[in-house]
């Protein structure tokens, strides 16, 4: 239990996965809107800084970039900034994001499948690191990401969204932890958000189990 992400690194030469999600106590992440400030209270965003400072990175996908423009750091006591990981298959980041701006401040990676040669020069010049990996169903491949994480000493991912990504770390297996906070709230509505989305299992058989 104490050394859970050392011996998973250790024995399979790949970041251990925490995966986070706050949601409301019928399962939403946002209302229909998208409005999701805040499901959770101060104690729990507390956890979740402790966790990013123990971890040796922290992961999303485009779609949080673009939605919720995050610095994605460390902000507590004695502060530990992990490495900044976005999964973007198509190089949509936006240059004036939080994450391009703060590039030379944290360490960033920016993991993509297409991307026009001119972008990929205006990130790199913001001092961010650009690695192009296969195509699974249009995405980032997440087994050849992981293989080079770990080949890169990282080892140990916090995954903070979105949904998506979410639901294709899950189909690939590789969610190790599951930090998830319910709130007492219920936000109903068929359009409102879910922590993973995706397709989903077609038969409650098929669901990932979680001690």
């Amino acid at each position: 239990k104490l050394n859970e992400i050392f011996f998973h690194y250790i024995t399979n030469k790949r970041p251990y996965v925490i995966m986070k999600a706050a949601m409301s106590i019928d399962g939403r992440t946002a209302s229909y809107t998208g409005d999701s400030k805040w499901i959770s209270n101060e104690l729990s965003r507390e956890n979740v800084h402790r966790t990013r400072k123990r971890v040796a990175a922290i992961m999303v996908g485009i779609n949080t970039v673009i939605n919720d423009n995050p610095i994605l750091n460390c902000r507590c006591e004695n502060p530990s900034h992990p490495i900044r990981i976005v999964c973007d298959s198509n190089l949509r980041i936006p240059m004036e994001s939080e994450i391009v701006k703060t590039a030379n401040k944290y360490k960033t990676i920016i993991a993509y499948v297409n991307g026009d040669s001119d972008k990929i020069n205006a990130l790199e010049e913001e001092g961010l690191i650009l690695q192009k990996f296969s195509s699974k169903d249009g995405k980032v491949d997440l087994n050849e990401l992981m293989c080079y994480l770990g080949e890169q000493n990282i080892d140990s991912i916090f995954v903070e969204g979105g949904a998506n990504l979410n639901d294709s770390f899950m189909r690939e297996g590789l969610v190790n932890r599951l930090e998830v906070f319910v709130a007492p709230k219920v936000f109903g509505g068929a359009d409102a958000r879910s922590p993973i989305e995706g397709m989903g299992v077609d038969f409650v058989s098929e669901a990932k189990e979680f001690s």
